[in-house]
């Protein structure tokens, strides 16, 4: 779980962040099978992102989904 303060709106750098994190943790032979969710949570979600948030296939705030793990982003509100 990436936690950002909660005046940080999130956007394009913030879900890079996650992604790499995510992205490391896959590939790394010390980690062995299994699936990872990463969550990435801050006051709001930017312009940039928005359009990711509603995906046709997927519940809102799911960014991606891989074989190996899902990336979720949601706000305080949502959370609390």
């Amino acid at each position: 779980m990436e936690l950002k303060r909660p005046s940080l709106s999130l956007g394009n750098k913030e879900l890079a962040q996650v992604r790499g994190y995510a992205t490391a943790l896959s590939i790394h032979a010390g980690v062995g099978p299994g699936k990872w969710t990463f969550w990435l949570v801050g006051a709001t979600c930017g312009s940039e992102i928005q359009d990711q948030l509603q995906q046709r296939d997927r519940a809102w705030g799911h960014i991606e989904a891989h074989d190996r793990y899902d990336i979720w982003v949601t706000n305080w509100g949502a959370l609390l």
